[in-house]
């Protein structure tokens, strides 16, 4: 009886269109089903038709469950009426089997499979058409479940059989052996694989040809097993082959030319052949360029292929030549979005930026971003791939405003299209932080980094945000905030990816490096000690990280002073790094100066010689000699020198190298000031200082010489970075009044010094890096050059700002004056007494017109401090002492509220005993004080040895004063005196104001008399109330802080004296609500003979938002850059003043931060000089409301009744009647006490 199968066909593996219908071998004789009645086998037939009839619409449906239900139904009929070892069973197998496939059943089908697909193969034979279509469902569902063992015994038995029978060359062979060959390799049987691809391509080149489409493919298939065996020569040469014959057989432009071309590309670049690639990308691109000019996708990427070449060759103008080429044209075919497009873009930026031409490159994005916004896609999500490479290229170029805006609008089109890139938005934050953090706006940044970790919360990414923020703190010395940090994510390592993850490694050593700046270097030690064990267990896997953790465990170690072990530490990371080949030439410098340390020490002074000699000519074949590092290297030999007893004398030439060198590239950089002076400098200065004076002892004939040393490096001690970063607001307005001429020189020079520091920068960024490479050589050939021309040119502008601008010059300039330079500026009557505490010494000039008197008393600074402290502490200024002092210094001296006279005297003793005799004669004494001595005024010195009590008013007053000696002016620095005397500032000719007066801002505290505790400080310790620098930042002040602070009634009453005893108006007094910052800086000062400010003065850091010492004010409701209650030192310094006296009648405006040893006049008093006033009034400690008004107004109006009388002179007198009146003797106060009669010094140039 005849049969029929009815077999629905589907290309091997795609299960998605495969429908088969089960042959329905049923032998129905068409005459009898015409002619007789129904017989139960043919009901049978009918049942088991509709069965499957149903089974294939609901499968065509994907419904598979019913589908499956249906056949199983059909196999029990058949069972049934046909018994189990039925051939129709077997048949329907492979309905079943499809069915359980698309419900993913996939053991179940596999069997299924094998039983439809063994009675097919039996039947028919591996090539019959079911056998085949089954084979491939069998395959794919064996794919599924991973079994590639079993599909290579399948297609090996298939291959076998098919060779048998019909021989080897048969064609169908050939993509059964490639199938093969890819499950070979699939299971890394890689060299298998190879033997049938190998065969396949030499039968195929015998049967069909060298150029014939299943040559070419039997080539493509070898190369790519070739390289995946990292035979990447002989993958190369296959593809090269294949590429030339499907040229020829198939063209340029063909699909197979292009996916052939492709691989060879991709397996050039592993090459790196580049040279001779250039030829195969040039002939292609000719090839093609009628396709390029059609816009055709694959002559745009040929052409963008050869510019990637010639740029990896250094052909760098033609190389931007063709990326501009590829951009215009994949903009104009492929789009402005396309990824041909984005990778134009790239390339082209990069390489501008690797050649310094930012212009250019901004330039490329800025257009490619007006593209978009022609076509109305100004929120598109491919535009911050644009806005973040424009922001950096706009960064580099000093440009932070557009910077800032680039990225803010990509931040904001990342966050309209709903968070798709978060990664990318937090990167574009992270950026924006940074900018923030160049311009100094700590707050700004730190809002964005917390932003992120906020974002980030439960999220893997958070680790990386965290970091970020720890990196944050950790350079603004916030190591506290920066350990809390690094802790969590080390413990969070810890306990998801264990101890021994490297991810918990590098969390472990940056929390140990928070640690060691905390100065807790026991707990960092034992974390960087489990680093170093951690890569001495791996010694293969021994990284820079852990010649980097034994580095910082030896610096900790001689933190601790524990010198041998870290000797032996550091020794072990010079040995570790010489065996290692990434170790940096930079790396070497680094542990051969700590070395160099270690041993010094230890008091080796002669092998740290030798170390340290070593480290110098290392450092110089690496950077050179205009790099910062190298003073330090001078300086580290001369402390050495200066510390080896036979050897002292030997330590002045090094640190006049190390300063000449450190003076060089300051010159260079200027006026970037913040970066040239801060604890390295002043390190620097104290070297020079005591070196020139052991060499005077050793060389006392050449006394001149070291003399003038001496007093260059006092000048360096005595300037930081408060007081440069005032004299720059300073000089930037100078500029913008003298004009745009002046004011673009200006800024060129400041653009210059940025970019000298970017460059230095990136030169150790290169050299830092571990090994060697011919592209760093080239980039350090580069940066070298471009370094050199900088210099060059900054030298040019400044020779031309001397020229046109010498006021400028004079104050920017880091420089110190020579002593002949001083006399030139002093008049007969006048000398300067010029003082600087140094470690063993302190350092005493007399300089008059005619002569120098150096002298070097053994009294070193922490003697000075001592006394220092001692007198400011009995005069109730805020200082903080320890217990045990305030104990014993409380119990001394005799009455109610003594001074320590005998302590005044001494120090009178070892700082003017030597130098008196040339000062006699002297009216005025300009004193120019560093270290504590610059919190002390000099008038409370007391010049004879103190006779009576010390508590008794009476014998205070016939103490010998030395307010009364001289008539005392003091100065922030020797420079501030030049420039007062070359560059006075005139008059305003304006008819203004005689006097104006802002105080008694309304605050929320308890209301204070100023100075009413007559009695001595007993505090122990806590005097200050800066938060050193936890509060550091440069935005908007915390207005509730300044609300609590509290009021000061007092100082309405002083100015209301003041306004009286001057005639003035009674609305030149601004108090209460009115005394605002907005007000004052609204207010025109320029004609103000006499400014008088009675508030509260704060230290830097001491309110929180800000990092300067300020005046404070009425707070606003509202605060913004305008008005934040806090008018701080830079702020000041941008005033206009041209006033005669101004009246700092607040706390601490003369004083510094209230440490021992800590600097004065480097903050409020400084600025208020710098914006114009001639003459300042500033406190040293707490004026008292009952003698404020009468020193400051008697000074005022002695000096206006004796016009014979200097400033200073008339200071003089004031002082004196305070000093003499009894009405305020009592059994507990009298104004005879330096407290009251000694809080103001007199700053500027008293002596007119």
């Amino acid at each position: 009886m005849p049969s029929r199968l009815i077999v629905y066909l589907l290309p091997m593996r795609k299960f998605n269109r495969f429908i088969i219908a089960l042959a329905c071998l049923i032998a129905i004789p068409a005459a009898h089903a015409a002619s007789q009645p129904e017989s139960p086998v043919s009901a049978y037939h009918a049942q088991l038709k509709e069965i499957l009839n149903q089974e294939r619409a609901v499968r065509n449906e994907s419904r598979h469950s019913e589908a499956l239900s249906l056949i199983e139904n059909a196999i029990k009929l058949v069972s049934e009426k046909e018994g189990p070892g039925s051939t129709t069973i077997t048949k329907l197998q492979n309905s079943r089997a499809i069915n359980l496939y698309y419900l993913k059943r996939y053991p179940e089908a596999e069997l299924s499979f094998r039983k439809a697909f063994a009675y097919h193969r039996n039947a028919e034979g591996f090539d019959g058409q079911n056998a085949k279509t089954i084979f491939a469902s069998l395959i794919s569902t064996l794919e599924k479940q991973d079994k590639k063992s079993d599909i290579q015994v399948l297609l090996t038995e298939k291959l076998s059989a098919l060779e048998t029978r019909f021989g080897e060359k048969f064609a169908k062979l050939y993509p059964l052996r490639q199938q093969l060959a890819l499950n070979l390799q699939q299971q890394g049987k890689l060299t298998d694989a190879e033997n049938l691809l190998y065969k396949n391509w030499t039968e195929s080149r015998t049967k069909f040809g060298e150029s014939d489409a299943k040559t070419i493919n039997a080539i493509v298939a070898l190369a790519g097993n070739l390289r995946t065996q990292k035979r990447s020569s002989e993958a190369y040469e296959l593809y090269s082959i294949a590429y030339g014959f499907a040229n020829a057989q198939f063209g340029a432009i063909d699909t197979k030319t292009n996916t052939i071309f492709d691989a060879l590309y991709s397996s050039h670049l592993g090459e790196k052949d580049y040279a001779i690639f250039e030829k195969i990308l040039r002939t292609r691109t000719a090839l093609l360029s009628d396709a390029f000019m059609q816009g055709k996708p694959e002559a745009i990427k040929a052409l963008y292929r050869l510019a990637v070449n010639l740029e990896e060759q250094k052909k760098t103008q033609e190389a931007i030549k063709l990326y501009g080429q590829t951009l215009a044209a994949s903009n104009e075919f492929n789009g402005i979005s396309a990824p041909q497009t984005k990778s134009a873009i790239f390339r082209l930026n990069s390489l501008f930026k690797d050649q310094g031409m930012n212009a250019q490159a901004a330039e490329v994005l800025a257009n490619q971003i007006g593209l978009f916004e022609q076509e109305n896609r100004r929120n598109d999500p491919a535009l911050p791939d644009l806005l973040m490479p424009l922001s950096s290229v706009l960064e580099a170029n000093r440009n932070f405003l557009d910077a800032e805006k680039s990225l803010n609008r990509a931040i904001q089109i990342l966050e309209l299209n709903g968070g798709q890139s978060p990664q990318k938005l937090f990167a574009a934050k992270r950026r924006l932080a940074n900018i923030y953090i160049s311009q100094n706006r700590m707050a700004d940044a730190e809002e964005y980094l917390l932003a992120n970790v906020a974002a980030t919360a439960a999220n893997s990414s958070q680790n990386v945000e965290l970091s970020k923020l720890a990196d944050f703190y950790l350079k603004q010395g916030r190591s506290e905030a920066a350990a809390k940090i690094y802790q969590r994510i080390y413990k969070q390592n810890v306990d998801e990816l264990g101890e021994n993850s490297i991810f918990t490694i590098e969390a472990r050593h940056r929390l140990a490096a928070s640690l060691s700046d905390l100065g807790s270097y026991a707990e960092a030690n034992s974390h960087l000690r489990e680093v170093v064990s951690f890569y001495e267990k791996r010694p293969n896997s021994q990284s820079v990280l852990y010649r980097d953790s034994l580095n910082s465990l030896g610096y900790n170690l001689v933190a601790q002073g524990n010198f041998s072990d870290a000797e032996s530490v550091i020794r072990r990371a010079i040995a570790a790094g010489k065996e290692s080949p990434d170790t940096s030439d930079f790396m070497s410098l680094t542990q051969l100066q700590n070395l160099a340390a270690t041993v010094a020490s230890l008091k080796r002074y002669d092998e740290a010689d030798q170390l340290y000699s070593q480290a110098l000519a290392l450092h110089k074949s690496i950077f050179g000699i205009d790099d910062p590092f190298r003073a330090q290297l001078l300086e580290n030999i001369g402390v050495n020198l200066l510390n080896h007893p036979d050897r002292r004398h030997e330590a002045v030439t090094f640190a006049r190298e190390a300063f000449l060198a450190k003076g060089a590239i300051s010159n260079i950089r200027a006026p970037n000031i913040k970066s040239n002076f801060g604890k390295a400098e002043e390190s620097l200065f104290a070297l020079l200082s005591e070196a020139a004076a052991e060499a005077s002892f050793k060389f006392p004939n050449k006394m001149t010489e070291y003399q003038e040393d001496a007093f260059i490096a006092g000048q360096g001690l005595n300037q930081n970075s408060a007081s440069q970063a005032i004299i720059r607001t300073v000089a930037q307005n100078l500029a913008q009044s003298k004009g745009s001429n002046i004011a673009n020189m200006v800024q060129k020079q400041e653009q210059l010094g940025a970019r000298w520091d970017e460059v230095n920068t990136e030169v150790r960024n290169q050299i830092t890096q571990p090994g060697s490479s011919a592209d760093r050589e080239a980039k350090l050939k580069n940066l070298f050059a471009e370094r050199t021309s900088l210099t060059k040119e900054r030298e040019t502008v400044s020779a031309l700002l001397e020229k046109q601008f010498p006021e400028y010059s004079a104050l920017l300039n880091t420089g110190q004056l020579d002593l002949k330079s001083v006399q030139n500026l002093l008049k007969p009557d006048e000398a300067i007494l010029f003082v600087s505490p140094t470690l063993n010494f302190t350092q005493v000039f007399a300089v008059t017109d005619k002569e120098v008197h150096w002298s070097r008393p053994s009294a070193g600074s922490q003697i000075i401090n001592k006394i220092v402290q001692r007198l400011l502490w009995d005069v109730g200024a805020d200082v903080s002492v320890s217990d045990t002092d305030s104990v014993k210094w409380s119990e001394e001296g005799e009455g109610a509220y003594p001074f320590d006279r005998t302590s005044a005297h001494q120090i009178y003793q070892i700082l003017l005993g030597d130098v008196v005799k040339q000062l006699e004669g002297k009216k005025h004494l300009f004193v120019v004080a560093g270290g504590s001595l610059s919190n002390l005024p000099f008038g409370v010195l007391v010049t004879e040895p103190p006779t009576g009590l010390d508590g008794r008013p009476e014998d205070l007053r016939n103490t010998k004063w030395m307010a009364d000696k001289f008539a005392l002016i003091q100065l922030p620095s020797i420079k501030s005196f030049y420039f007062l005397r070359k560059f006075e500032k005139k008059p305003d000719q304006k008819i203004g104001r005689l006097f104006l007066g802002f105080g008694d801002p309304i605050l929320g505290g308890t209301a204070q008399n100023r100075g009413s505790d007559s009695t001595r400080k007993r505090s122990s310790g806590s005097q200050s109330t800066s938060n050193n620098g936890n509060n550091a930042g440069d935005g908007i002040a915390n207005v509730r802080q300044i609300s609590k602070m509290a009021r000061l009634p007092g100082t309405a009453i002083e100015l209301e004296a003041m306004r009286s005893a001057l005639g003035a108006p009674m609305s030149n007094v601004v108090t209460g609500d009115t005394a605002t910052e907005r007000n004052l800086r609204a207010t025109d000062l320029s004609n103000v003979k006499i400014l008088a400010l009675a508030t509260h003065g704060v230290l830097a850091g001491e309110i929180e938002g800000v990092s300067e010492p300020g005046l404070i004010f009425t707070p606003p409701t509202k605060p913004d850059n305008q008005d934040d209650g806090i008018l701080t030192a830079s702020e000041i310094a941008g005033l206009n003043l041209s006033a005669d006296w101004v009246i700092l009648s607040a706390c601490n405006t003369a004083a510094g931060d209230g440490s021992e040893g800590a600097p004065g006049l480097s903050g409020l008093a400084r600025a208020f000089f710098y914006a114009g006033a001639k003459n300042l009034l500033a406190s040293y400690w707490p004026v008292r409301d009952d003698v404020a008004a009468k020193i400051t107004v008697r000074t005022i109006e002695i000096a206006n009744d004796n016009q014979k009388l200097s400033r200073a002179e008339a200071f003089q007198a004031a002082m004196r009647e305070i000093r003499n009146d009894t009405s305020a003797d009592s059994d507990n106060d009298t104004w005879a006490h330096p407290n009251a009669w000694a809080p103001f010094t007199l700053i500027g140039d008293g002596a007119k």
